[in-house]
């Protein structure tokens, strides 16, 4: 169950990646959640950091940790964002 926790929640932050245009500026953020998980106590860090490399060009690097009944978890990502002209 905390697996596939864990997979939503990367596919969740990933998803930013794929909305809008490319990066028009350095920006970031940071996010926390805590609860209760079948009786055990769960909390995730995750981040998300962007970048414009070119006009049209940029990159995103994502991270995730994740502590469940004694477990640790982590994960990272990165995308890169073009926008196109029509």
């Amino acid at each position: 169950m905390s697996q596939a926790r864990c997979v939503v929640i990367l596919w969740v932050c990933s998803g930013v990646a794929l909305a809008g245009d490319a990066v028009s500026g350095v920006n970031g953020k940071v996010g926390y959640l805590g609860g209760n998980l079948d009786g055990d106590f769960g909390s995730d860090v995750f981040g998300s950091f962007s970048l414009p490399v070119a006009t049209n060009f940029g990159l995103q690097g994502d991270a995730l940790y994740t502590h469940v009944s004694d477990v640790d978890f982590t994960g990272a990502g990165g995308h890169r964002r073009l926008r196109r002209r029509i």
